[in-house]
């Protein structure tokens, strides 16, 4: 994106330029607002199946069994 941006700005077009960030803007901005429930999802999905609670629940539980 930042090499489209700077061969809009050399030839001087202005508007592309405005266009791109724009489509840059409305695509990164969504994501990292939502980015805590976007790795929250993640980590659920690659969790193995039958197992409850997160990640460091389960750590946390291993520790006290043992």
């Amino acid at each position: 994106m930042l090499s489209a941006q700077g061969a809009h700005v050399e030839t001087g077009n202005y508007v592309q330029v405005i266009f791109i960030s724009a489509i840059c803007a409305a695509v990164a901005l969504p994501l990292y607002y939502y980015r805590h429930r976007i790795v929250n999802s993640l980590k659920a999905r690659s969790a193995p199946k039958g197992s409850s609670g997160s990640y460091e629940e389960r750590l946390d539980r291993d520790k006290v069994d043992s």
